[in-house]
């Protein structure tokens, strides 16, 4: 189903020629796509439409159920009265449309992400392995088809077994002994099929690099870290993050652009935008993983608001083969961080609204989605949220003060009843 006639040429404002098409929805992506001024159609899903349209994309939507496939993108465009060959570039910003929107630009002939490139920016079995033939610190991981195999396990505990086309910690568990092997397995009963990755643990503090790549080249990073490893959220480590200074923290940019910069290679990521996560062991950076898309939660507001970085608009103009945008050594007097807010359990009977929110020392963005009704239950995944918030302080200090404080502080001021 299209939305607008296929047919209507449209004027780009900045003179950039030809058509985009991109694949699968990503919040805040709007803006940065409008301000291309070229043509371009997108494809989401009919749940989806209203919110492209609420921030204010004006152009040709094609609906899809599942845009990660690719025959259902296919015949979309087919019904729209599209052919392939119209299209001079296609892309995502979507971790799970990011192969499909590869095959179909290749299809096309178009400017696009490699094929091969997408799916080892997405398999994380194929991805480790990659790097690990190269030489790069990385993980050792294979893969199983289903996860009774674990009761003999392929590696020796503690290894971490997660989906290897997943994303953030869904289904991703650390198992440390035969107990914990043994409790997994009870409590999936006969969900058990695969297939997963199964990798050893890997020690260290994470971290999360995030930047620019332009003709093979690393043009500009970012690093930020983690307050907590985020393979412990089942184990209620909660989702927050703070932007390092380059000049306090030079020899970890050092490391990490020698590090992005050999895995990109390897990985033949050569124009685009990364995310890419890694464990600082104190004399060197372990490669995690890498996506070809900006970062999760609130990492490019932080980034934006810390360095002036426009990760969505780089990841923009890198699809229709602009320039990079200015990326100047510009710094914030102040230093960013998010946290997500998660609320205890039970059923929701009072949320502090977003005025409240936004209130609390040094926050300078928020969001909260909880209300009253809502039930709460145990944290599995780290995109698991009640609300969240960006944060600035004098210093890193206080800024990792301010995160924990106003953590603590929605927690508390949640209200919640037992749940039967």
């Amino acid at each position: 189903m299209s939305t607008a006639p296929p047919g209507i040429e449209q004027e780009g404002q900045d003179g950039v020629d030809g058509h985009l098409l991109l694949i699968g929805w990503r919040n805040q992506a709007v803006p940065a796509v409008n301000a291309l001024g070229c043509r371009v159609t997108w494809v989401v899903t009919p749940g989806e439409a209203a919110q492209v349209r609420d921030e204010g994309f004006t152009q040709d939507l094609v609906l899809v159920a599942d845009p990660t496939n690719p025959e259902q993108i296919l015949a979309g465009l087919a019904r729209s009265g599209y052919t392939l060959a119209g299209f001079t570039a296609v892309g995502s910003d979507l971790e799970f449309t990011l192969v499909a929107a590869s095959v179909v630009g290749e299809l096309a002939g178009a400017r696009c992400l490699p094929v091969r490139t997408a799916v080892l920016l997405r398999d994380k079995v194929a991805q480790k392995n990659a790097l690990r033939a190269a030489g790069l610190p990385v993980a050792d991981t294979l893969a199983i088809g289903d996860l009774g195999e674990l009761a003999e396990p392929p590696m020796s505990p503690p290894f971490v077994v997660k989906p290897p086309l997943g994303a953030g910690t869904t289904d991703t568990w650390v198992l440390r002994d035969e107990a914990e092997i043994a409790a997994l397995l009870g409590s999936r009963g006969r969900d058990t099929a695969g297939p997963w990755a199964v990798e050893s643990f890997v020690t260290g503090h994470e971290v999360q690099i995030d930047g620019v790549v332009r003709g093979g080249r690393v043009v500009r990073l970012a690093v930020s870290r983690y307050l907590q490893n985020l393979i412990l959220i089942r184990e209620g480590a909660v989702n927050a993050s703070v932007v390092l200074d380059p000049d306090r923290y030079a020899v970890m940019y050092e490391r990490a652009h020698e590090l992005v910069a050999r895995s990109l290679e390897i990985l033949e990521h050569r124009d685009g935008v990364f995310h890419m996560e890694a464990f600082d062991q104190g004399d060197r950076l372990v490669f995690s993983e890498c996506g070809g898309r900006t970062g999760g939660a609130l990492t490019r507001q932080q980034l934006g608001r810390q360095f002036g970085l426009d990760l969505m608009d780089e990841w923009a103009r890198s699809l229709v083969g602009l320039p990079a945008g200015v990326l100047d050594e510009y710094r914030s007097e102040h230093v960013y961080g998010y946290t997500l807010l998660l609320p205890p359990e039970g059923r929701i009977e009072h949320v502090p609204d977003l005025k409240e929110v936004l209130g609390r020392p040094g926050v300078v963005e928020g969001s909260v989605s909880l209300k009253k009704g809502d039930v709460w239950g145990r944290l599995l995944h780290s995109s698991q949220r009640a609300g969240r918030v960006l944060v600035r302080g004098a210093d890193e200090e206080e800024l990792v003060t301010r995160l924990h404080d106003i953590g603590e502080w929605f927690r508390s001021a949640v209200v919640v009843s037992p749940v039967p």
